[in-house]
């Protein structure tokens, strides 16, 4: 009898928001936000709580696609647990674009990776 092996599922959050011109300008500190408002989901799903960001171990900024986003575009951020303990989340994070109009296609905003700590008591 041959084994199939499962890859564990990886806990992840998406959320996306139609840019509108009465937004202000999009910035890097914009998409950091959003980086943070993934995080806090995600360790909502993991733990029931909050819990707390640790920084970014790596940070990629698309500075001239951020500021090509334009009103109506389609802003994607993604939230996905690389590794994971008891308390502490590697978490990736990932911002994309999709332009009005171009189905399909999208372009990187920012990437990021960083650890989520879990306050309080822990689910197991």
């Amino acid at each position: 009898m041959t084994a199939i092996l499962v890859p564990p599922t990886r806990s992840r959050t998406s959320s996306k928001c139609v840019y509108k011109a009465d937004d202000g300008a999009l910035t890097s500190t914009r998409l950091l936000r959003m980086f943070e408002e993934a995080r806090r989901d995600l360790s909502l799903q993991l733990t029931d709580s909050e819990g707390s960001g640790a920084g970014y171990d790596g940070l990629r900024i698309e500075r001239d696609a951020i500021a090509a986003v334009e009103p109506g575009d389609v802003i994607t951020v993604t939230a996905l647990v690389g590794k994971s303990r008891p308390r502490v989340h590697l978490v990736d994070y990932m911002a994309t674009v999709s332009r009005e109009g171009h189905h399909g296609a999208q372009s990187l905003l920012a990437q990021a990776h960083g650890y989520s700590l879990a306050t309080g008591d822990v689910r197991h």
